[in-house]
């Protein structure tokens, strides 16, 4: 009775390792195949599953699983009670915590050992793969992650799909951003492994050239964004939106061979990865063309097609909007110098203020000129559009000019040509990196830069500064185009570089006049990876040189819609202006109500946050960080030469002071040398 007791138990789980090692994934023949060598259904957004405009699937990821997708692509947003699955942002989309998550797929996983699935996180936060740990843990997936033997593996040196069940590690993780093997091996950097094509793909061409890759894409594996999106331009603001009313053909097994084949033709091989939105609109189609890449007979089973067909989705933009009323606001005089700009005010002409109703969401709406004699800024209130912020809201300026200037909101002038130019939006990435030496300051200045710009990617500190040629190499290898390098000289004097890298032009430029956020204790605020307005005063449509560096300012300081850290809100100005040939930076907040008068009518008015710096000009090269000089400051000295000044001059009023003592000193002697003796002196009468 025992024995059979004892049989009865162990049964199912040598049944189940059987099942392991002879079937993989739905095959026996696909056991031996290498990891990298085995095409794989994935979902894109798997956790976005509804009927709202935002969503990307139909079915939630367990039945996902049971149809036959084998790689699930997810977004994480850091919130207050955890890390949270969000589209864009968790108040458009929320689907849940990641725990939640992994707790269905590790439960999916211990029923199923003899399948591997891979995820794909996009760490949109930039947060340390620690914090993902907890998540992994209490959900028990971490019990089936695989963890490489080393921090980058090459095509050939995956294990093949039986050795990943075999040791029941039958989830492979891939992070798109800060993976650190030696911390938390199992979140694998993805883009040192597989590189991405494009995506918010408007056509449908399917060019499979690598568009976001660290390593070698002709020896990394291969994911392929197969899903089309619709673009919609509304109050001035272009949206990205998926496109639901072709999905039946993007989804066919044409259009996916069509795609396959294009990649086949550049890179010899199939892709790994194929991720779809409503993957399950056209029944088995994907699965199949998947069955047939991998040589594979067409899968039995049967996927039940999605809600989502051709036309079950659109977007209505003919609709008139409602009439929008606009509160402006004037600062006096007193309250410009309370900005901490005393006698110089720029002379705005396209500061941005948008706000939706509804929920809150902030959306560029309308343009409004500054004067010099005060500011004028204007709310409007528009339709709840919150539900439509799938990409960030893209700012549009409308420039206005007078007699005393004229200034350009140029946060979006770049991104615009280049769309014009190219087709595809700017991904405009800045490396922000000092050298050794900096003091407090100077580090507290860095890191507010940091604060402002989501789209920077912090590096170690420089150690040597006359190899400045290694930036470019560093830059390259975190794939920004611009370098922001803040040189520190002696303790005390502050440089800063400003690069397009990696061809050029650079600009140095000194630092004075640092005061750090945590220095100046301003009321003012602003949220974390917003968008800020970069407004530029007319002084910098005068010479050559001023035009060029308004241009390197726009690129650094303008965030691109495309940075993943970002968030669809617009409610600080960066203000830029020209005075005595030095550039004055100011970080503001835009209010909508007067404090003191919260549920008064609106009345928009500008705090400043901070920092502050002033910049002076020193040279501008052709090539990044050196090159032929294309312009020089005559009137720049150089804090040293000043100091040594100084020196000099303290120096003369001690030389002067010790000449004056010896000349006095002589002319006492040769006075005592001149005097005749005294015959009635103390030696004559008491000799």
């Amino acid at each position: 009775m025992r024995l059979t007791t004892f049989v009865a138990a162990i049964l199912p789980s040598i049944a189940a390792s059987v099942r392991a090692a002879d079937i993989c994934n739905g095959d026996s023949s696909l056991c031996f195949r290498s990891y990298s060598n085995v095409t794989y259904i994935g979902a894109h957004d798997s956790y976005a599953n509804g009927t709202s405009i935002a969503d990307n699937q139909d079915k939630g990821v367990v039945a996902q699983l049971n149809d036959g997708v084998r790689a699930l692509q997810i977004q994480t947003h850091n919130a207050a009670d955890g890390i949270h699955l969000c589209h864009t942002s968790c108040s458009l989309l929320d689907g849940g915590t990641l725990e939640s998550y992994l707790t269905k797929l590790a439960g999916w996983l211990q029923v199923n050992p003899g399948d591997v699935v891979t995820l794909v996180m996009v760490n949109i936060d930039d947060l340390a793969p620690t914090a993902f740990t907890s998540a992994f843990n209490a959900s028990g997936a971490v019990d089936r992650t695989y963890s490489p033997p080393n921090a980058t593996l090459s095509l050939d040196e995956w294990p093949t799909l039986s050795e990943l069940t075999n040791a029941n590690t039958n989830l492979v993780v891939f992070m798109d951003t800060q993976a650190d093997f030696s911390s938390v091996p199992y979140l694998i950097d993805e883009f040192s492994h597989m590189f991405e094509d494009a995506y918010d793909v408007t056509n449908p061409t399917w060019d499979c050239s690598a568009n976001r890759s660290t390593g070698n894409p002709g020896s990394s594996m291969m994911l392929i964004n197969h899903f089309l999106d619709l673009t919609y331009t509304i109050a001035g603001t272009q949206l990205f939106v998926p496109d639901k009313t072709s999905i039946n053909t993007t989804n066919s097994e044409n259009s996916i061979d069509q795609h396959v084949n294009n990649c086949q033709n550049i890179w010899g091989r199939n892709p790994n990865v194929i991720l779809l939105d409503f993957y399950d609109s056209n029944g088995n189609s994907p699965f199949d063309v998947a069955a047939a890449l991998n040589g594979l007979a067409a899968p039995s089973t049967t996927v039940t097609s999605g809600s989502v067909t051709a036309g079950s989705a659109t977007l209505n933009t003919s609709t008139s909007s409602p009439s929008m009323t606009a509160s402006v606001t004037k600062l006096s005089g007193a309250e410009r110098v309370a900005f901490g700009m005393p006698g110089v005010w720029p002379s705005f002409a396209g500061v941005v203020l948008g706000i939706v109703g509804g929920n809150g969401g902030a959306l560029l709406v309308e343009l409004l000129a500054m004067d010099p004699e005060g500011v004028s800024l204007a709310k409007a209130r528009g339709k709840d559009m919150a539900s439509l912020l799938k990409a960030s809201a893209k700012i549009q300026s409308r420039s206005k000019s007078d007699s005393k200037g004229q200034a350009a909101s140029a946060n979006d002038e770049n991104e615009t040509d280049k769309v014009k130019a190219t087709g595809k939006p700017r991904k405009d990435k800045v490396l922000l990196i000092c050298s050794r030496g900096v003091t407090q300051r100077m580090r507290h200045l860095m890191r507010d830069i940091e604060v402002l710009l989501p789209h920077t990617k912090k590096d170690s500190k420089l150690d040597s500064k006359s190899s400045l040629h290694l930036l470019n190499e560093l830059s390259d290898l975190h794939s920004c185009t611009n370098t922001l390098y803040l040189e520190a000289r002696r303790h005390e004097d502050l440089y800063l570089w400003l690069s397009r890298s990696p061809n050029g032009p650079s600009v140095k430029c000194q630092v004075q006049n640092v005061h750090t956020m945590d220095e100046l204790k301003m009321t003012g605020n602003c949220l974390r990876g917003s968008r800020g307005i970069c407004v530029f005063d007319g002084a910098w449509d005068g010479d050559e040189h001023w035009t060029l560096m308004k241009e390197m300012f726009t690129h650094v300081f303008s965030v691109p819609r495309t940075s993943r850290r970002l968030k669809p809100f617009v409610d600080h100005v960066l203000v830029f202006s020209i005075l005595d040939n030095k550039v004055w930076f100011r970080n503001y907040q835009i209010i909508e109500k007067d404090p003191l008068q919260p549920s008064g009518p609106p009345q928009t008015s500008l705090v400043e946050i901070g920092p502050r710096f002033v910049l002076t000009p020193i040279r501008i090269f052709e090539g990044s960080f050196g090159g032929p000089t294309v312009f020089e400051n005559a009137e720049f000295v150089s804090p040293a030469a000043v100091r040594s000044s100084m020196r000099r001059e303290a120096g003369d009023k001690y030389r002067s002071r010790k000449e004056g003592e010896g000349e006095r000193k002589e002319r006492g002697k040769r006075r005592r040398e001149d005097v005749a003796d005294d015959q009635l002196g103390r030696k004559k009468v008491f000799a």
